[in-house]
């Protein structure tokens, strides 16, 4: 089953009885602690069903947004005027990810299940310009790609693939010239489902998978076991992960699980950095009366290196509930919400310049989203989540 198949028969399990959910606290008490989202543009894409799964937002002069769609084509939205800018047609399997070229507003990657990375160019009549893959074994056999990052120097493309003749693969490109710089196989046992360079150390890698494992690399390393630096055991499967600092200047990850659990982890030593967050604790902190349908949607960029944000959501009614939550201080915390919501959120992005955020999901629309700004007292519906004082020793090698 691929990563789409796996997303719809998600979604119908969670609308089983979903009316059963519904939130604790009424409105009025919800204004007068978490700061208020609302819609300021929608756009649909379709009447079919079309989910959008990926999204980037371009964030030079001319602002633009990239949607990766559950057909295989990617569209270019202008953000000013919300028509289409453009169509991007060429995998013909699942588009796992899409990324703009840092500091460019026309030049967009995106990966698919196909086995490539494209590189397009909306200066050049749509045109694609560049195409990576790893052909070492013919056209017809690449290895599905499921998640790609591009290095902070932009230099380095590096992808995770699904498992391959019985390895999962992590593989290097030269992003200037197209050419396969290497590849590693060892360090994860099934899927990588996300790869994600660390923000200011250029040769730093993270890695999940449904192995459980979140893996650091460091690729300068001239072999895969001396680039392995720190292991990670979630004891799960991941999902999505992010980034972050953690308050004694250890680089630390966060993950989201497919189990929709979250977890916050340090680097150094390799150990929780706060307890894991079960998701009847994430129902509990969104003030919902069952944890059975809510679910984490992604990691939002924060301005602070030592905050971790993210949306979640409930798949109650038609997916109204939204809301975004901080783990800040090893403390989660509800801190917005967004009126008006509409669908099951799947992705979302954010426009720093023009302080908005946007939203898409199942529904097949996006949502530009615009905040108060204001919030009076998000303490009373904090959780405190403390460190955990025992846990599983876990080596440098997954194995």
């Amino acid at each position: 089953m691929n990563q789409l198949d796996t997303l719809f028969s998600m979604t119908e399990d969670l609308n089983t009885n979903s009316d059963e959910d519904a939130d604790i606290v009424s409105d009025s008490e919800s204004a007068q602690s978490l700061i208020q989202y609302y819609v300021e543009q929608e756009r649909s894409l379709s009447l079919q069903r079309t989910y959008i799964l990926h999204m980037s937002c371009s964030q030079g002069v001319a602002d633009k947004l990239f949607l990766g769609l559950s057909n295989c084509t990617s569209v270019v939205y202008d953000i000013e005027t919300l028509s289409k800018v453009a169509c991007l047609s060429g995998h013909d399997r699942t588009i796992t990810g899409v990324k703009v070229g840092a500091g460019e507003d026309d030049v967009v990657f995106t990966s698919s299940l196909d086995g490539t990375i494209k590189l397009w160019d909306l200066r050049l009549h749509n045109n694609m310009v560049r195409e990576y893959k790893d052909a070492s074994e013919g056209d017809d056999k690449l290895k599905p790609i499921s998640s790609f990052d591009i290095s902070s120097k932009k230099t380095v493309i590096a992808a995770g693939t699904e498992l391959f003749d019985g390895d999962a693969f992590m593989l290097f490109w030269d992003a200037r010239s197209t050419k396969l710089l290497g590849g590693y196989w060892e360090s994860h046992r099934d899927d990588i489902t996300h790869i994600q360079f660390h923000p200011s150390k250029k040769d730093w890698l993270a890695t999940g998978s449904t192995d459980g494992l979140m893996n650091v690399f460091d690729i300068s390393e001239c072999s895969e076991d001396d680039a392995l630096l720190y292991s990670m055991n979630t004891e799960s499967s991941v999902d999505k992960l992010q980034w972050f600092m953690c308050l004694n200047e250890v680089d630390g990850l966060s993950c989201i699980t497919h189990t929709q659990d979250l977890q916050v982890w340090e680097t150094d030593g390799v150990i929780p950095y706060a307890k894991h967050m079960q998701r009847d604790i994430i129902a509990k902190v969104m003030h919902r009366t069952s944890s059975d349908y809510c679910y984490l949607v992604d990691f939002l960029p924060e301005d602070s290196d030592d905050e971790v944000s993210l949306l979640a959501g409930s798949t109650a009614g038609k997916g109204e509930c939204l809301k975004m939550l901080k783990v800040q201080k090893k403390t989660l915390t509800p801190v917005a919400v967004f009126n008006g919501n509409k669908q099951i959120v799947r992705s979302c992005c954010s426009i720093k310049q023009k302080n908005l955020l946007v939203t898409g999901g199942e529904s097949g629309f996006f949502t530009l989203w615009k905040s108060d700004g204001l919030s009076q007292n998000i303490s009373a519906a904090s959780l405190k989540v403390k460190t955990k004082s025992k846990h599983s020793s876990v080596g440098k090698k997954p194995y």
